[in-house]
């Protein structure tokens, strides 16, 4: 069996505009318990992407972990789900 930490059997998605609408709504049904796949959540804003991640956190009850800036100067944001 795989450990969380070993992600290079899981299928891995990434979702943008994932703070809200479809997108985040998308990250949720993704992360649906039993999820075996890694998700990135990718947004413009750190504010509404943070927000976005702790309604998932609380709703899905999973791992989240920023991962990086996605573009210089900071204008999107990605977060990783386990």
């Amino acid at each position: 069996m795989a450990s969380l930490v070993d992600s290079s059997t899981k299928k891995k998605y990434l979702v943008t505009g994932a703070n809200c609408g479809i997108g985040n709504a998308l990250v949720k049904q993704l992360l649906q318990p039993p999820h075996s796949v890694l998700v990135f959540l990718a947004a413009k804003h750190f504010e509404d992407a943070r927000d976005a991640v702790d309604e998932i956190i609380a709703e899905v009850r999973t791992i989240c972990t920023l991962v990086a800036p996605l573009l210089a100067g900071h204008s999107a944001w990605l977060f990783s789900f386990l």
